[in-house]
């Protein structure tokens, strides 16, 4: 029962904040990725893994540990001009554009689900990639992750320069500069 309570209340948290990306103007949003954290996964809830402005703003929650709780917060940094023209390109290939709505799991979960929702504002209309436990190491990660993908999700963990917690415990296992 406590599952599935857990389950109703972290779509529902999913939802709201997705409803409140909708407001972002998608003239000002490069991109916005989110995180949702279920059962034995850290974090736990919804949080704002990155949110990329084409004027170089950066933001992404992070967490501090506070009397054996994390405490989260948002930081915002800066990127280049550059780095965002670099960006934008790499989000308009055909390789990022081709990317399917969803990858599930490649191993069945057994005591969590993170799921990662990177959203590309594509003019009036809007590209959204789910990515459900990811876990490229797998020995079936090569096939079910496209190139295109891995390269999307190092440069969102590259983004998030000072966080916490990442979409993996292993990044520098796939994520090569």
């Amino acid at each position: 029962m406590r599952t599935i309570c857990i389950i109703i209340v972290s779509a529902s948290l999913f939802l709201l904040s997705h409803s409140g990306m909708a407001q972002e103007s998608s003239a000002n949003l490069l991109m916005d990725v989110s995180w949702v954290g279920i059962g034995m996964a850290s974090p736990q809830g919804n949080h704002l893994y990155l949110r990329v402005h084409r004027d170089g703003r950066v933001e992404y929650e992070d967490g501090r540990m506070n009397a054996a709780r994390s405490r989260f917060f948002v930081r915002t940094e800066r990127i280049s001009p550059s780095e965002i023209n670099s960006l934008s390109e790499f989000l308009g290939t055909s390789g990022v554009k081709s990317l399917a709505r969803e990858y599930p799991p490649v191993v069945t979960p057994l005591d969590h689900y993170i799921v990662v929702t990177v959203l590309l504002p594509r003019g009036k209309k809007s590209q959204t990639i789910k990515i459900v436990n990811f876990f490229p190491t797998s020995p079936k990660g090569s096939e079910a992750y496209p190139a295109a993908l891995i390269q999307l999700l190092c440069r969102i963990e590259r983004l998030r320069t000072s966080a916490s917690f990442g979409i993996t415990a292993d990044r520098t296992q796939w994520c090569k500069p």
